[in-house]
């Protein structure tokens, strides 16, 4: 495959100083030709490339484009490799295939092996290959200052808004476009599964000073809203786990968990308590006990029970 090929001789360039033509064209076994229309590749992606003539001569990269690595330990260009790879998943694997092939050691062409795999993507194909395309989309509009304009599906209606991107962040295991829209003055983060729709205005906005805040206005909290208290069986440890943390939560009876939290929004702590079925009891408040007892009857009515 030729990108193998081309990465192949980037490694190779970027490890010595030069390499003639007829060395790369023995090690990879392809005609003289093919190597200059590939090192012609090479070029036409931006990186500098000289050739010296004559015996002892060959091709090499400007010194000043390499990277060095003499500072790099083994274990530090692993993490840098794992979080590349990472990237790849949501991300344009080529550009990024090229930056690992300029960590990678000397006369290797792929990545090393590491014990720390990122995969940012997510088990369904279809919902990765859209997520990466909006990835993409998002950065384009935030590197050319370009408004977007989104159908976003939130809690409360589905709406379309117009944005000024500022990042795209990865935060508890979800992705996130934080930015501004024009009917606010205030920086706001949309989870970009949630977006129905995604597209770029022809119309430029003046980047401002957009501080990503530290404490995130989620829908369960530590500190803001109300005090609930739940108690799981144990069965639902690890889910349980999965949603507060193995920190945030206490034995108690029978082996049963409590947990407490603040939260501020009832019709999302409503659902949230009704998908544990009978494995969640309501501790605190008893206000909850009869919301969610008026909600069940609620239920009830509208299946014909």
């Amino acid at each position: 495959m030729r990108l193998h090929r081309l990465l192949g001789i980037l490694s190779i360039l970027l490890s010595r100083d030069t390499i003639s033509a007829k060395e790369l064209s023995d090690k990879f076994q392809v005609s003289l030709r093919t190597i200059y229309r590939d090192i012609k590749a090479i070029e036409e992606a931006g990186i500098p490339l000289y050739a010296i003539p004559g015996t002892g001569g060959g091709i090499g990269i400007v010194k000043e484009y390499k990277l060095n690595k003499t500072a790099l330990t083994v274990d530090e260009i692993n993490y840098l490799m794992a979080g590349v790879s990472g990237l790849k998943t949501v991300t344009d694997p080529e550009k990024l295939q090229i930056l690992l092939t300029k960590l990678s050691p000397a006369d290797s062409y792929f990545a090393v092996d590491s014990d720390i795999l990122i995969d940012f993507s997510a088990w369904n194909k279809n919902t990765t290959e859209a997520l990466k395309q909006s990835i993409n989309l998002i950065r384009m509009a935030i590197m050319n200052s370009s408004y977007l304009k989104i159908k976003y599906i939130s809690s409360h209606q589905k709406s379309e808004i117009k944005i000024a991107p500022y990042k795209v962040i990865f935060k508890n295991a979800a992705w996130y476009l934080f930015g501004k829209s024009t009917i606010s003055s205030e920086h706001h983060f949309y989870k970009i599964n949630r977006i129905e729709k995604i597209e770029l205005i022809n119309e430029h906005f003046i980047p401002g000073n957009a501080e990503v805040p530290t404490d995130w206005d989620d829908d369960f909290t530590n500190d803001r809203g109300e005090k609930i208290v739940l108690s799981f069986e144990q069965s639902m440890e690890y889910r349980v786990i999965d949603i507060f943390g193995k920190e945030n939560y206490e034995k108690g009876e029978n082996d049963s968990i409590i947990v407490t939290f603040h939260c501020s929004n009832k019709e999302w702590l409503i659902h949230f308590i009704l998908g544990f079925g009978l494995n969640v009891k309501i501790i605190h408040p008893i206000e909850l006990k009869e919301e969610y007892l008026e909600y069940l009857k609620k239920l009830i009515i509208l299946n014909d029970c």
